[in-house]
This record gives C-alpha cells, sequence and structure tokens, in this order.
C-alpha cells in the first residue's frame, strides 16, 4: 500500500510561486504531495513586471503565465481570490478570511509584497477608501483602473521615481497626458542608481516630455468628491486628475506574524529557506534570508530551485 500523499500549500501566487510549482513539477513532486495555492487575487498567475503593459493597453491575458486551466490540467488546486488569515502552526491547519479551513502537511509563504501607502491628507474618503482619482500601482486591478480613469489631456502626477513610478509615469504620459513625478530622493531610481546615474536619467526621462521634481514629497490631496490637485511640501500646488502611488514596496508578512512566525524585516529562514517552526518556509519578496530581503525576482527564482531540491 502506497503512504499517504503529504499536503503542501503555497500562501501567494504571485511570480516566486509559479517558479517553485515548475521547480516541484519537474521533480515529480506530485507523486509526494498534493500541492494546493492560495492566491488573493483572481485568476492564475502572471508577470508583475510586465504591469505596464496592460496599463499601456494590452490585453491582461499577454502577461498571464498560469491561467487557471493551467493548475487543473497540472493537478495543482488553485484557490484564486482567497485571503489567507493564519496558520494553526500547532494543528497544522490554514484558516481563510472567509472562514474556511484546510488541512496542511508542510506550508509555504510566498506572499510577495505590499505596497507603501504613505497617509497623505485627503488621501482616503470617510469610510477609508481611496478617492476617486488615488490609485496604487502594484496589481493587474489597479493598472485596469488606472487606464480607465486616464484619459489624453488631464494631469496626472506619480508619486515615486522608482522603476514602476517612471515605468507608469512613461505609458501616461505615451497616452497624452501631463506628467509630473515627484521623488523624495535627490535623484531618480537613487536605490539603483549613482547620483550622476541619476541625475542623467531626470535628464532622458524630461526629454520624453515627463516633468520631475525630486527633493520633494507630497502633503496633501486636494479636491472635494474627487482629485483635482496635490500640495507639495514647499506649499506648491500641482493640477491632478490622477494620483498614481508608487512608493515603494515592503516584505508582506501579515499573515506570517498572525502566525507566530519569526519576522524581522521579512519572513526569517535559513539556507533552506526553512522557518523555525516545522514544517513551514517562505521563498521570494517576503522571505528574510541572513538578514537581507530581496525586491527583485532572480533571488527568487534561485530560493525556488532550493525549495524544490
Amino acid at each position: 500500500m502506497s503512504p499517504r500523499k503529504k499536503r503542501l500549500v503555497i500562501i501567494g501566487n504571485g511570480m516566486a510561486t509559479c517558479r517553485l510549482l515548475d521547480e516541484l513539477l519537474e521533480r515529480d513532486a506530485l507523486h509526494r504531495y498534493e500541492i494546493a495555492v492560495f492566491g488573493a487575487e483572481r485568476g492564475g498567475a502572471y508577470n508583475r513586471i510586465l504591469l505596464s503593459k496592460v496599463l499601456g493597453g494590452d490585453d491582461p491575458d499577454a502577461i498571464v503565465t498560469k491561467p487557471t486551466s493551467w493548475y487543473t490540467d497540472h493537478g495543482v488546486q488553485l484557490h484564486d481570490g482567497v485571503s489567507v488569515r493564519r496558520l494553526d502552526t500547532a494543528a497544522k491547519i490554514v484558516e481563510t478570511e472567509d472562514g474556511q479551513s484546510a488541512r496542511y502537511d508542510l506550508a509555504v509563504f510566498a506572499t510577495g509584497s505590499q505596497p507603501l501607502v504613505p497617509p497623505l491628507d485627503g488621501m482616503t474618503t470617510d469610510d477609508g477608501e481611496l478617492r476617486p482619482g488615488v490609485f496604487i500601482y502594484r496589481t493587474m486591478e489597479d493598472c485596469l483602473k488606472m487606464r480607465a480613469h486616464a484619459r489624453a489631456g488631464d494631469n496626472a502626477v506619480v508619486l515615486g521615481g522608482g522603476l514602476l513610478g517612471l515605468e507608469a509615469a512613461k505609458v501616461l504620459s505615451d497616452a497624452g497626458l501631463h506628467v509630473t513625478v515627484v521623488h523624495a530622493g535627490r535623484t531618480l531610481m537613487n536605490v539603483q542608481l549613482d547620483e550622476l546615474g541619476g541625475e542623467m536619467l531626470e535628464r532622458q526621462i524630461e526629454a520624453y516630455g515627463i516633468f520631475v521634481r525630486t527633493g520633494r514629497t507630497l502633503e496633501a490631496v486636494l479636491g472635494d468628491s474627487f482629485v483635482d490637485g496635490v500640495r507639495l511640501d514647499d506649499d506648491k500646488t500641482l493640477a491632478a486628475d490622477m494620483l498614481v502611488l508608487a512608493c515603494g514596496v515592503r516584505p508582506r508578512v501579515d499573515v506570517a506574524r498572525a502566525s507566530d512566525l519569526p519576522i524581522n524585516k521579512g519572513i526569517i529562514v535559513n539556507d533552506t529557506l526553512a522557518t523555525e517552526v516545522p514544517g513551514v518556509y517562505a521563498i521570494g519578496e517576503c522571505a528574510e534570508h541572513a538578514a537581507k530581503t530581496y525586491g527583485i525576482v532572480t533571488p527568487a527564482w534561485e530560493q525556488a530551485a532550493v525549495l524544490g531540491d
């Protein structure tokens, strides 16, 4: 009689999970495990790096790497649109936000990152929702909302001069909007570039017709029902029909914290991507290894191979 298959649960359905599934199937993991994936977003996995293409008008399916049919065809259970609340690591139970529960033998956190959202005056409505015209640039749904709102001739302010912010600014500028990038650093992409490189990049960005305000932050979002402007920290105002927040990310660790996992900046793991809780692992942007977290995709690919082994 063959032994019972162990149940492997993966929390998150982003790019790290997508690669991990490939690594697992390459190693015939389905002979040993029942694999279930819980993803907060609807649909299958997609390439987040290519979100600017969707913002620019491409069909969302163009950046989908694993449609929902892929999971069925490969014997993987997908629970899309389902957020996990916590793990009961003693009972080995996954608890979801909608009150469901499921057993697991091994669990992998691949919850990625969440956007940094500054607490700007006037940014939200009375019920705590983003005011119409304010957008976070992070997900497929975000891009679809932004492109439905954007109109040629409108004014757009992008808060954040990193890679994502500049991508959004270029797409909106190409769509005929007047775009201003506001960036707190002295130079653009200051995490990746030195000061000279940042200055050269700024000149190139301005050559595309995009305006840049470095060394500045936003203090408030202006307007009554809808956004009609922003106020900078030097008290100057900019007209704005839309505000795009692309202020960076931090590891998404809320579910891990609720599960009493060891956390510093990210979920602390060792060389095998294991946490100190038996049977629980973490990979990708949510994981912290040797006091480092990574916001780029290459380390996640390497981690997926290590965990696959």
